[in-house]
């Protein structure tokens, strides 16, 4: 339940009234790991005003109390820590070292001192990186680099001299809404392989032809079993058993959503065993006794762990709302019931063999979903019901067992789980964590309890001494949660808002609002800001649940149009573009969708986080939309989500609905869209709606609207077009504003259309509210009507139209994502003077991060020397202020079989007009990695008709040269913006005092589980 207006007001006043009063106060199977981070993540926090406090049941534990460490990140002093990125698995080997398998298939055997958690040394293992891949037609696809790797797990035979490795990798590609990449990626090309003899170089496949959605579901975690069998979590192709364009209509297939075991270790077992070609149960016979389905309707597990009662633990990804149906009636599912569930939980189960767990598959004739309860059907007789419904719908994926007898015991055989999605505050606040899951004798659930908050937590193992290791795909970061003693703890009383027992910076009772551990460094509420803020001398900080003021820009929350923006959107860097692909980095800001604040209303709940959903497979936001609305004089809208930006320059702002109302008859006033606008009272928008005329009549369609100090006109150009949706798959609307003339357009374009294009609706003029800091942003609205819909977005993007220059540095002409790019190379280079040009081809250019344009960072122009300055002219039509976006990836130093990279391998200066801007540039070290894009936008006035760009080496010759990789140019700019200098401002972190580490003696030696006790725990 959202909290009153007058229980905001109150607690505003017991806030004010603490803060002003404290001066006067005397003052969590094979060992896994777990990547740690600050107490704020950058994970999603929200309007400390509209939300309810979180519940967690059991979320303390007495006398549990763990201390964050960095073990290994981008920034370890150690040559190949600049490769480590997005990591996805852990473990640890015979010889002792730490195991780190990522995304792109490297895979880091890092040598640890397990006295102080210090790395010592690394070996960069690139075996199932340079794995080759096919399309889907069995054609060599040779420009795509690197494997999508999950499971890594040793053989239990394996010793120090002779470690044998098996892991589990797909193709990288993921094929978000049916884009042009979806049907390339090889659907067979799940794949377990055996890596051994030196640097793992020696490759064996051992299965091959595994299923591979044309999304993020692919042949996950393996782990052996008590029977020396390999166990295999195989996903589904789709969302719910049905094909659906949000999975780019892939369907099952006879062996997906399940888990699989196969008896490796068998001498008879077939070298690379083929099952590509398994379409039904006569397929598996000549596999039997060797490659088995252990159980099926197992939706998505990423981990899985046989625990030492011997018992199959799994935590499966539930179904997406709206991304696709159980399957209907047909050959495979005659009696099949199609319905379109809402979200559901993720779970944790326990796996038997034959078990179903509900997922429909209509290649195995499965068909009903979990119990049949949605679809009016009995349950399956082998259904087996979930041991724990995981809150709503965050992403629950690492799982191991705490094995240690640290704390005395107190989490000895709990479950360790990671939560990658989902947020951090809210009424659902499980996201983003790592939580202790207690169990019954018998197995069951108890309870679970929170340890800490991390960045994108994936996967996680224990060792020995109780140390959490945590893989942080987010961070980029292996992050360890280290037992320790708190004296003291819980003190005796009623926690206050003046003592911080465990000196994390937050007190007491903030730390129990928000069901964080007051008793655990480790654990520390969301805190967007980060400052110190409460207290006597601001001796605190204050978590943004209450925090009246998130950004600090003396704006309370409670009137604050972008409360996590201290600019209020004049310094917002442009284009803005967000696309929630699983994999990208946390967008952060409300609800991790990346916008920084929602149309300010009267109404009590402002933002409802637990119905925005960001990054499922496919790559989308989905805002689940319940009752509420900004039309007119009922101003009682949720979850219009907002960025400011300098809306005195010529701008396009664009969004795309995919299957817009999802299939569901639009009903009342629903609709969903952009907005553009400084209040729920004066706005403009362009929605797909169930009423275009705003009057009832019309039926569905476009509604191209502007709302004047809340006088609502629904149709003020006379040309709102008519739309059926249920036949459109794409619809992209945008808005293009022209402030000279106070103008701003409406666009659509249908993709159901012969040749779908993009089609004026109208203009409106005299637009008075065209100025910096204006918000924008998506909006979806609920009123008339008592249903609720989900309306899923593809993307977001924002960007100023008064181009001066694109150029691709040190390449030909190229559009990327519809922006047109001139030419820098050898032969035609007008802009540009000095260095050289370098090239990757397709074949030998990595996959670039941080981006969705890579062909730009696969070639750049460098030099820099004083004999041979690298400079481009861009001529400019007046003098003024222009911004400038300059591009930049390390595509040599650490990329491919060239040295490794590191910061200070490459260090050059940047001038614009005769002034350095960016002094001593270090790509490596801004970017955090080689083959990771990484932009600086500056401003910069031009008085002489062109914009002059120089690079200059600055270093000894044992630095290379200056390099860029593309130039953008924007202006000039009306009374610009002061716009951010490349040099970041790293907030001053707050210093806890020492905790001592805990003194509870473990029953073996701290490290690593010694092969004697590691092996047969050695069960993920």
């Amino acid at each position: 339940m959202a909290r009153s207006s007058h229980q905001f007001h109150s607690r505003f006043l017991v806030i004010i009234l603490l803060l002003l009063s404290a001066s006067s106060l005397v003052a969590g199977h094979r060992p896994q790991a777990t990547p740690v981070s600050t107490a704020n993540t950058g994970s999603a926090s929200q309007n400390s005003l509209t939300v309810e406090p979180p519940q967690l049941e059991g979320s303390s534990i007495s006398g549990v109390n763990f201390v964050r460490k960095t073990l290994f990140n981008t920034s370890t002093p150690i040559n190949g820590s600049s490769l480590l990125n997005q990591p996805t698995g852990l473990t640890f080997g015979p010889d002792g070292r730490l195991y780190v398998g990522q995304f792109d298939g490297r895979i880091f055997a890092l040598t640890v001192n397990y006295s102080t958690y210090e790395v010592t040394a690394v070996q960069v293992i690139e075996t199932i990186y340079t794995y080759p891949t096919k399309n889907d037609d069995g054609s060599p696809a040779p420009n795509v680099v690197g494997r999508q790797l999950i499971g890594l797990v040793f053989d239990p035979a394996s010793t120090a001299a002779n470690p044998i490795l098996y892991v589990s990798h797909s193709d990288i590609r993921y094929g978000f809404n049916n884009n042009a990449t979806a049907g390339l990626i090889d659907t067979h090309s799940g794949t377990i392989s055996r890596l051994s003899g030196p640097n793992y170089a020696s490759a064996t496949d051992v299965i091959i032809g595994l299923p591979r959605s044309r999304e993020n579901h692919a042949t996950n975690s393996i782990v052996w079993g008590p029977d020396g069998w390999l166990y295999i979590a195989q996903a589904s192709n789709t969302n719910n058993g049905a094909p659906s364009s949000h999975f780019s209509n892939l369907p099952e297939r006879y062996l997906t959503a399940s888990i699989l075991r196969a008896k490796v270790k068998d001498p008879t077992f077939p070298t690379g065993l083929n099952v590509t070609n398994v379409n039904n149960a006569s397929d598996m016979l000549p596999y039997a006794g060797k490659f088995e389905i252990y159980a099926t309707g197992y939706r998505n597990v990423y981990d899985l762990i046989w625990n030492s009662s011997g018992r199959l633990y799994a935590n499966v990804n539930g179904g997406n709302d709206g991304y696709g149906d159980t399957p209907p009636s047909s050959t495979q599912c005659p009696g099949g019931v199609e319905v379109r569930p809402p979200y559901l939980a993720d779970q944790l189960r326990i796996v038997t063999a034959n078990s179903y767990g509900g997922h429909p598959n209509p290649a195995r004739g499965e068909c009903t979903l979990n119990s049949g309860d949605l679809q009016g059907l009995p349950p399956p007789p082998n259904y087996a019901p979930p041991a724990y419904l995981f809150d709503f719908r965050p992403s629950t994926n690492g799982i191991t067992e705490y094995i240690s007898n640290a704390f005395d015991g107190a989490l000895q055989n709990n479950l360790i789980v990671a939560t990658y999605g989902g947020t951090t505050s809210g009424a659902h606040p499980e996201g983003e964590s790592v939580n202790s899951i207690a169990l019954n004798p018998d197995g069951s659930f108890n309870s679970i309890a929170r340890l800490a908050y991390f960045n994108q937590p994936l996967d996680v193992i224990v060792d020995s001494a109780g140390s959490i290791f945590v893989a942080e795909f987010g961070g980029d970061a292996i992050t360890i949660l280290k037992p320790a003693i708190v004296a003291n703890c819980p003190p005796p009383g009623v926690s206050t808002y003046t003592v911080d027992t465990d000196q994390d910076g937050y007190t007491n009772k903030d730390e129990d609002d928000n069901g964080t551990d007051m008793c655990s460094q480790a654990s520390s509420p969301a805190d967007f800001d980060g400052a110190l803020e409460a207290g006597p001398g601001n001796i605190f900080m204050l978590s943004d649940l209450n925090d009246p003021d998130d950004d600090n820009d003396g704006i309370l929350d409670i009137s604050d149009q972008l409360y996590f923006d201290a600019a209020n959107g004049l310094t917002t860097q442009m284009p803005v573009a967000f696309s929630w692909n699983p994999g990208d980095a946390p967008l952060g800001r409300v609800g991790n969708t990346g916008f920084t604040g929602v149309q300010i209303t009267n109404a009590p709940t402002r933002t409802i986080p637990s119905n925005i959903a960001v990054g499922a497979a496919g790559g989308y936001m989905n805002i689940i939309t319940t009752s509420g609305s900004h039309v007119g004089n009922l101003n009682t809208q949720s979850n219009a989500l907002q960025i400011g930006f300098d809306a005195r320059r010529p701008f396009r702002i664009e969004t795309r609905l995919t299957e817009a109302f999802l299939g569901m008859t639009p009903s009342g006033n629903q609709a969903a869209g952009l907005f553009i606008g400084t209040d729920q009272d004066n706005y403009i928008r362009l929605v797909a709606t169930a009423n275009r005329n705003g009057n009832g009549t019309g039926g569905t369609g476009l509604q191209f609207a502007r709302e004047t100090n809340g006088i609502f006109a629904a149709n003020p150009t006379s040309n709102n077009p008519s739309l059926t949706f249920n036949s459109i798959q794409n619809l992209d609307l945008r808005l293009i504003g022209t402030p000279a003339t106070g103008a701003i357009s409406a666009y659509y374009r249908d993709d159901s259309a012969p040749n779908p294009d993009w089609q004026l609706i109208g203009t409106l003029t005299n637009v008075p509210f065209l100025a910096n800091g204006l918000p924008a942003g998506i909006v979806t609205t609920n009123s008339g009507s008592s249903a609720t819909v989900s309306f899923v977005f593809d993307y977001f993007t924002i960007e100023h139209t008064d181009i001066v220059a694109r150029i691709n540095a040190g390449a030909a002409a190229v559009t990327t994502n519809g922006a047109n790019w001139s030419a820098d190379s050898v032969a035609d280079h007008p802009y540009s003077a000095g260095g050289s040009t370098y090239i990757l081809s397709s074949f030998t250019c990595p996959n670039i991060q941080n981006t969705t344009a890579d062909i730009l960072y696969c070639s750049e122009r460098s030099g820099g020397s004083s004999t041979n300055p690298l400079t481009y002219t861009i001529p400019v039509s007046s003098s003024g202020q222009y911004q400038v976006r300059l591009h930049f990836a390390e595509i040599y130093w650490g990329v491919n079989q060239n040295p490794p990279g590191a910061p200070g391998k490459r260090v050059f200066d940047v001038k614009m007009e005769g002034t350095t801007v960016l002094p001593n540039y270090d790509i490596i070290a801004r970017a955090g990695a080689s083959a990771r894009a990484i932009t600086e936008t500056l401003s910069i006035t031009v008085t002489d008709g062109a914009l002059n760009i120089r690079l200059d080496a600055t270093l000894p010759a044992s630095v290379d040269q200056g390099k860029i990789s593309a130039i953008e140019v924007w202006g000039p700019i009306i009374a610009p913006a002061i716009i951010p200098t490349a040099t970041p401002i790293t907030p001053t972190p707050i210093t806890p005092t020492a905790v001592t580490p805990t003194s509870t003696t473990p029953t073996a030696t701290t490290g690593p589980l010694d092969p004697v006790i590691w092996i047969p725990l050695m069960l993920r």
